[in-house]
């Protein structure tokens, strides 16, 4: 049996192929979804459009594949006031949306991306941040913050001072997180640093994954972007285009919540809340 599991998130629309056993293939179209949304809370009628296009061209192409399918959304989704329009759009070519909690969205990323010992995983999102801890044995902390890359973006730009107040606030919703031995990271912020890190052009999961971002060459990384144009950061080897905007704001808040929680360096996770969907599904139906 094949699977294929959608995600509709805040920055992007991912799809991925696993074959029950391990992931085979991953795709992303970024449509930034939560993008504009502010106090509103109103998904943008242009980025509505572009990711339920980009969702019905992953379905369309699983099913005919003959892949089992599965939808799922998280903080844009679930944190707008139209965000039931959107998913009763989709529904209309038969893609039932399975909106998850944030403590949920926590709980998943955690199973996908879990390796050994006592991990915390950190996944900084367009439209929230999921901080979880847990061991082999289970879960021990699963916490969701609707603040993430749009908010920054739309809040703050990039000023370096309202970024930090983010930060704090942040770390406040996080400041009874247990202690823990490994900090993992999932999610596009950390993979673009460990591509940028390591000059990937074209970019390689399996060279990103695991790689170790050092707190003070991410900080250094992310300050030296700053100072470049929207335009010079077109030469940012492992860059990618439609993150430009987003990578400082996503940079910082990312080196003040490692510095906060205690540890010098990231782990990078190219498994995620994709595969931990899959697990979730796969063991309510008894095959896993």
């Amino acid at each position: 049996m094949e699977y294929a599991v959608i995600d509709i998130g805040s920055n992007s629309v991912r799809c991925m192929l696993h074959d029950g056993v391990a992931s085979r293939s991953k795709e992303i179209a970024t449509t930034r979804l939560a993008l504009g949304m502010g106090r509103e809370r109103m998904l943008q009628p242009e980025r509505m459009r572009e990711t339920a296009d980009a969702v019905r061209t992953f379905y369309r192409q699983a099913i005919e594949r003959g892949a089992q399918t599965y939808v799922f959304a998280t903080a844009a989704v679930r944190g707008a006031r139209n965000g039931g329009d959107f998913v009763r759009d989709l529904a209309t070519d038969g893609i039932a949306v399975d909106v998850v909690s944030g403590e949920t969205e926590a709980r998943l990323g955690f199973a996908g991306a879990y390796t050994q010992g006592v991990c915390a995983v950190i996944d900084i999102g367009g439209g929230s941040t999921e901080l979880s801890v847990g061991d082999a044995h289970g879960m021990r902390y699963a916490r969701s913050v609707p603040l993430g890359l749009a908010v920054v973006h739309d809040a703050c730009k990039e000023d370096a001072v309202k970024t930090a107040a983010l930060a704090d606030e942040l770390y406040a919703a996080f400041d009874d997180c247990p202690p823990f031995d490994t900090l993992l990271g999932i999610g596009g912020t950390v993979t673009s640093f460990a591509a940028i890190c390591q000059g990937l052009d074209p970019y390689d999961a399996r060279l990103t994954d695991g790689y170790c971002i050092q707190l003070d060459e991410l900080r250094r990384r992310t300050e030296e972007i700053a100072r470049m144009s929207l335009v010079e950061r077109a030469g940012v080897v492992g860059l990618q285009p439609k993150r430009r905007d987003l990578i400082v704001g996503g940079g910082r808040i990312l080196a003040a919540l490692t510095e906060r929680l205690h540890a010098t360096r990231i782990r990078v996770r190219e498994s995620d809340n994709l595969e931990g969907y899959l697990y979730a599904r796969l063991r309510e139906r008894g095959d896993r």
